[in-house]
Formats: structure tokens, sequence, C-alpha cells
């Protein structure tokens, strides 16, 4: 049996009030991955701002702004 067929068995079995609460958990975790993806990616980060930033960009400030701090300052 696959995951699939294995949670489809289970829930069927749980009443109504518990099934609203395993899909509320199932958006729970699909909105997570959906935002950590945005995180990692700067044109989520930025979508719909107007702005057009590259991870080239994104790298560009990195330098700029701990490029001053040695490596002893950061322990």
């Amino acid at each position: 049996m696959t995951v699939i067929e294995n949670v489809v068995q289970k829930l069927a079995q749980l009443p109504p009030s518990q099934k609203l609460e395993v899909l509320d958990f199932v958006d729970f975790l699909s909105e997570k991955i959906h935002r950590k993806e945005q995180l990692f990616n700067p044109e989520g980060l930025w979508a719909g701002r107007g702005e057009d930033i590259s991870l080239e960009d994104v790298s560009t400030v990195r330098k700029e702004m701990w490029g001053k701090y040695d490596k002893e300052d950061q322990l």
C-alpha cells in the first residue's frame, strides 16, 4: 500500500471535524514549503513589487555589506 493510499484509508475513518484538521495541516505544510522556496529565491521575495533583482545583485550587495568584516570579528 502506498503512503497516499494509507493516508486516504485512515482519513476516511476520521470524523468530519478531524478531517478538516487534517486539511488545515496539509495546507500549513504546503504553505511552509512555498515560503521556504520564496526565501531562497530573490524573485520570490520581491515578486509583485516592480523590482528586477537577480542572484548576482544579491551576491554583490552581500559582498559590499559583509566584506568589511574580518573573519576574526565574526567570532
